[in-house]
């Protein structure tokens, strides 16, 4: 009769730490799966391309305007910026000898990634004037042995 009442309570105690058990991984799995519902940032992505040639420009810089996030694309012009947080941003693509072209979109807000490809067109590059200047050859003998 005692070992009855005892194997009744265990099998309590074991029910008991079964739910515990279940609850607890229950717990887990759902905040798993809800943890993009609440992540508020999403994805970009797309290609860098010359407008007149079509080419990819490889390492054009892609940044998030007022933020610390931005990457330089690949090879093939190709990118993508992780994490950018959720809702209107202002993206700024560079790169050099092209001029740089800014576009406003929104970041949608659970996790995905928005497509978004950038055409440059091509700029000339203005310079400061150069001067070169070269002494005959008999004042650079003339100098050098002043030197000596």
């Amino acid at each position: 009769m005692i070992q009855d009442v005892i194997k009744k309570e265990e099998n309590k105690m074991h029910l008991k730490y079964s739910f515990k058990r279940f609850f607890k991984a229950c717990l887990v799995v759902a905040l798993l799966v809800a943890q993009p519902m609440f992540a508020q940032i999403g994805n970009l992505k797309g290609k860098v391309t010359d407008k007149a040639s079509k080419d990819g420009l490889a390492m054009a810089i892609i940044m998030v305007k007022g933020t610390n996030i931005g990457l330089a694309a690949d090879l093939d012009g190709n990118y993508l910026l992780k994490n950018i947080p959720a809702g209107k941003q202002t993206i700024v693509v560079s790169y050099l000898g092209y001029k740089s072209e800014t576009l406003e979109t929104t970041i949608p807000r659970d996790g995905t990634t928005l497509i978004q490809n950038f055409a440059l067109t091509s700029t000339d590059i203005e310079g400061k004037e150069v001067v070169v200047t070269a002494q005959a050859q008999g004042q650079v003998s003339a100098i050098q042995q002043q030197l000596a």
